[in-house]
């Protein structure tokens, strides 16, 4: 799966509900960052600082920072704890190993509120993006950041020693991304279509990438999708890693490939779906539900859109383990309220090959991958005026393999780079996004 880039104009059953408490003030972003929602996380950030609040199921400490890949060595937390008679402790910490975190000379979070109500400890604090401290703080850019988090039910004995955390993991995001709504109004005449696996049984061996053939809903109209989501089996989420779907271009029987499925490129897939390479929705673990901007959606019943298409499925099985059956997939939401813009996709990608070799003893090394002019004013025609139309980038997926470790793409133009459209120095495998970008880039 190549990095994508989306171009409009062309483009568990819990024991306990956990339910949070109202947050001190709005905030633009937040997450859960545990499976049994205890632990839920709120933020907002300017030019110059970040202000968090986090609200835990505990009356014990709680701990919340940043790691360069997600385990204690080399983290940047703070670990704060509410006492009987509403004394707050909070310190800005340090790890170096995987042991209790060490109090920072600096101390830089500076806590706005700490309280306990309803079982929960809540804590607000702010810090600058950079705090100069570059010893022991983490520098918050752009890039994937592996938040860290870790509570116990009970409070320290003293301000000295920690009690060893009884709850903790890590989550990779970003945390400048594009505040919006995360569940926006589709429209009364939007309707849905799921692109799913049937039942199939997860091969126990590390990697397997599995395909499905499945034609496109049949419209009298042009429609736009305008909205896809992830529909991931519970219990199964470990083991989906991405899933694709790619429009194919070929005259062949739809009707008897619709459904049927083989594992990708081997002798037993159809012949046909070779030429199935044009990529219309991809989704990553990590990711979550992904929508067009208002004013653009990928155009489906037109003459020359998509009528079928090839799911290509990586499922992840390292423990190698029996008996895992799957029905993920996706699904689509389109209407026939059509928006301004067309959008589709541009996949830019060095392709696996054994000639793509890393010197031996290379401390880093670099693959380029290009999309050249004469391509892309090709690829941008306008089939009714005949001219090369403008195109404006809303959303970038960033995708490299597991020894990738940075990743971006570089704009060009009549041989003068513009700028990076986005870029991750801290890529992280098993986070995959869909980001949509603060604004527009126009080619």
């Amino acid at each position: 799966m190549a990095p994508k880039l989306f171009v409009p104009l062309l483009f568990v059953i819990v024991a306990v509900q956990s339910i949070p408490l109202p947050t001190s003030e709005d905030y633009t972003h937040n997450v859960v960052l545990d499976s049994n929602e205890n632990y839920h996380v709120y933020w907002k950030f300017d030019d110059e600082k970040i202000t968090f609040e986090v609200h835990v199921r505990t009356t014990g400490w709680v701990g919340f920072g940043f790691s360069p890949n997600g385990g204690m060595p080399g983290s940047d937390m703070v670990v704060g704890w509410v006492l009987d008679n509403g004394e707050v402790k909070f310190t800005d910490r340090h790890a170096k190993s995987k042991s209790e975190p060490i109090v920072d000379d600096q101390q830089d979070y500076r806590l706005l509120l700490g309280k306990e109500e309803d079982d929960f400890t809540i804590l607000k604090f702010e810090r600058l993006i950079d705090t100069c401290d570059d010893e022991h703080d983490w520098l918050i850019t752009s890039d994937t950041s592996r938040m860290i988090w870790a509570y116990h039910s009970r409070d320290p004995e003293d301000d000295e020693s920690l009690l060893r955390h009884t709850h903790r993991g890590s989550k990779s995001l970003r945390l400048f991304t594009v505040a919006g709504e995360s569940d926006p109004d589709l429209g009364g005449d939007v309707v849905t279509y799921d692109l799913l696996n049937q039942n199939y049984l997860i091969p126990a061996k590390d990697t397997t990438y599995f395909c499905l053939g499945y034609k496109l809903p049949e419209l009298d109209s042009k429609h736009h999708m305008i909205a896809y989501e992830p529909v991931i089996q519970a219990g199964n989420e470990a083991f989906v890693h991405h899933i694709t779907a790619y429009q194919c271009r070929v005259a062949f029987n739809e009707t008897a490939h619709h459904g049927s499925g083989h594992e990708c490129y081997n002798a037993n897939m159809p012949q046909d779906w070779n030429n199935c390479n044009s990529a219309v929705i991809a989704w990553a673990i990590g990711g979550e539900e992904f929508y067009f901007p208002e004013h653009a959606g990928f155009s489906l019943g037109d003459v020359g859109d998509p009528t079928f298409v090839m799911l290509e499925i990586h499922y992840d099985n390292p423990g190698e383990i029996n008996n895992i059956y799957d029905s993920s997939g996706i699904r689509i939401f389109y209407t026939p309220t059509l928006r301004l813009h067309d959008a589709g996709v541009l996949g830019i990608a060095q392709d696996v090959s054994n000639k793509q070799v890393i010197p031996p003893g290379a401390e880093n090394f670099r693959n380029y991958a290009y999309c050249l002019a004469e391509l892309t004013k090709e690829g941008f025609v306008d089939h009714v005026t005949g001219q090369v139309t403008d195109v404006n980038v809303f959303a970038v997926e960033l995708h490299t393999h597991l020894i990738g470790k940075s990743v971006g793409v570089r704009h060009l133009r009549r041989g003068k780079e513009l700028g990076v459209i986005l870029k991750d120095d801290h890529y992280d495998f098993n986070y995959q996004e869909m980001h949509r970008l603060s604004e527009e880039v126009r080619s």
